[in-house]
This record gives C-alpha cells, sequence and structure tokens, in this order.
C-alpha cells in the first residue's frame, strides 16, 4: 500500500516536493498565459469602450497582472489536490502504484483539463476585462446576455440587469433549471459568466 510503501518519511519528502512543484510551476503557469490573456484582455477592453463611445480603453495592466496570479494559483490549487489524492487515496485499490497515480493525472491535465480551462477561460477573460473596463469608465450597470439554444440556468439570467459594482449572483443563490432538475448553487459570487463549465454567455452595458 502507498502509505505503508511510503511511510512518513516519503510523506514528508512527497509533501516537501509538492510545494517546491507548486512555486515552481504556478510561475511557469502564470509566464504560458501571460501572451494570450493580455492580448485577449486588450481585445475585449477595446470592444468594451468602443461599446459605449468612449474615447479610448482604459490601461488595464494592473488588473491583468492581478488575474494572471489569480488564475494560475486556481490552476495550481486543483492540480495539487488531485496529486495529493493520487498519492493519498480515501482507499487504495489492490495493486496500488502511486507513482503511476501521479503520472495519469499530469496527463489528464495535459490532455483534457488544459483543453477545457482554456474554452473557459476565453468567455471569462472576454467579460471579466469589458466590466473591468466598463467599471473605471464609468458605466453604471451591467447587463446578462444569453445566446442561442442555451441552459436554463443561463435563460434564468438572462436579460438581468444590475449595478456595474454589483452580482449577478451571490455565492450560494439558487438558480433555477429545468422542471425537476436540481438548482445551481454558484460557489462564488458572479459578477460576469461562466457561471458554469461550457457556459458562453456575455454580459453588455446595461
Amino acid at each position: 500500500a502507498a502509505k505503508s510503501l511510503l511511510g512518513k518519511r516519503g510523506r514528508a519528502e512527497f509533501d516537501e516536493w509538492l510545494n517546491q512543484f507548486a512555486t515552481d510551476h504556478a510561475a511557469f503557469v502564470e509566464k504560458q498565459m501571460r501572451g494570450p490573456v493580455t492580448a485577449a484582455g486588450a481585445l475585449a477592453a477595446d470592444s468594451a469602450a468602443d461599446e459605449i463611445n468612449a474615447d479610448a480603453a482604459p490601461d488595464l495592466t494592473e488588473f491583468t497582472d492581478d488575474y494572471l496570479s489569480d488564475r494560475a494559483a486556481r490552476w495550481i490549487a486543483i492540480l495539487r489536490a488531485a496529486l495529493q489524492e493520487a498519492v493519498y487515496p480515501p482507499t487504495e485499490p489492490t495493486g496500488y502504484d502511486p507513482l503511476a497515480a501521479v503520472q495519469t493525472v499530469l496527463q489528464q491535465r495535459k490532455d483534457e483539463a488544459a483543453d477545457d480551462w482554456a474554452r473557459d477561460q476565453a468567455i471569462r477573460i472576454v467579460n471579466a476585462f469589458a466590466v473591468v473596463a466598463w467599471t473605471v469608465l464609468g458605466w453604471l450597470a451591467l447587463r446578462w446576455v444569453a445566446f442561442g439554444k442555451n441552459c436554463d440556468f443561463c435563460g434564468h439570467l438572462n436579460g438581468r440587469t444590475v449595478g456595474i459594482s454589483s452580482w449577478f449572483a451571490q455565492a450560494g443563490e439558487s438558480i433555477p433549471g429545468a422542471d425537476g432538475q436540481t438548482p445551481l448553487k454558484p460557489g462564488s459570487n458572479v459578477r460576469h459568466p461562466p457561471l458554469h463549465n461550457g457556459c458562453d454567455c456575455m454580459v453588455v452595458p446595461g
């Protein structure tokens, strides 16, 4: 079994490695994201300024840095939790190999999660940078817009208008879906899309 094989010393060494890996990999993730996020964010801010006929988009350099730091930290937190569970699962099947489990997690994050993350970030970047641009430019309200054949959760928010510094949904708020569907409860306050994985909604000036 992994726990008896690794022992206290093995676990301590693994935790030490994981701490260092998380620190080093966060910097790597942030560096990889910087180019695409900066470019997409600048385009979103320019478009947002045009939508309200502003003379120019505001400088969002500080927000870009904060956004990159936050996104990299979230990616690392998810990866770190997955690696810890891989090495120390609640129950260990017969013949369990922690090294193989770690390799599987890393491969899955590379092959599957990265694509999902990129799709999510594309929507998140456009909306986040637009909201910040409108805030800096003094706009006062936002409106949620769902496109095409959207889900019932997004349909519930479609057309909702809030103040520029307000939330479209509060953390833990029950957002109704289709009849018989379990309500969606966001884990954090929702200021802009995506509301959930695969959400392609947008905010516009309200």
